[in-house]
């Protein structure tokens, strides 16, 4: 029998999986579960090139490449689609639900822990830092609406409620505001 595969996005964009110890991790595959931590491009720790090549392609490289490990995980027989879940916090949680909304057949469900759902209000609400990120990560948003709408989970509504989706966010969160949760 096929064991649960639980694909799991770091947020940031640009953080990094540390190589240290993480109870969360080790409490799902305490249960039995196979857990993939995935350093899709513009992870840092990789080199400067690879960090940098998420630059304007924020919601496009960092979704494909969750896509390609779970298509790679289960030409492996790691997992099946049915017991697979991706799971992720802030932009983790962004690529994550953008996974599933672009490949429903590839996912059972998605875990998203206070995702970033929309593009353009989060370059308007999110804290100062982000704000100008974004502009780096995907463009300016006055020149490329369309592109921040299609880059958002929001646009990925019909195919996103083929799976499941479990949301998580807490009320006081100033990075990303609470209606991003409320909105999916």
């Amino acid at each position: 029998e096929a064991r649960h595969l639980l694909l799991w996005v770091h947020g940031g964009p640009t953080d990094q999986w540390q190589v240290t110890f993480m109870p969360r991790i080790a409490h799902w595959v305490g249960r039995g579960c196979r857990v993939l931590v995935v350093d899709h491009r513009g992870t840092t720790g990789h080199g400067r090139a690879f960090q940098q090549a998420l630059n304007g392609h924020w919601g496009e490289f960092d979704t494909a490449d969750v896509i390609t490990v779970a298509e790679h995980a289960h030409a492996q027989g790691w997992g099946v689609p049915s017991r697979t879940v991706v799971i992720g916090g802030s932009a983790g949680g962004f690529a994550s639900l953008n996974a599933a909304g672009e490949r429903p057949d590839l996912f059972a469900g998605v875990v998203a822990l206070y995702p970033v759902v929309d593009l353009a209000d989060a370059t308007e609400r999110s804290w100062h830092y982000e704000q100008h990120s974004i502009a780096v990560l995907v463009g300016d948003s006055a020149a490329n609406t369309g592109l921040y709408h299609r880059r958002s989970p929001l646009s990925k509504l019909d195919k996103l409620s083929q799976v499941k989706v479990l949301l998580m966010h807490g009320d006081h969160d100033e990075a990303v505001p609470l209606d991003h949760s409320v909105l999916i």
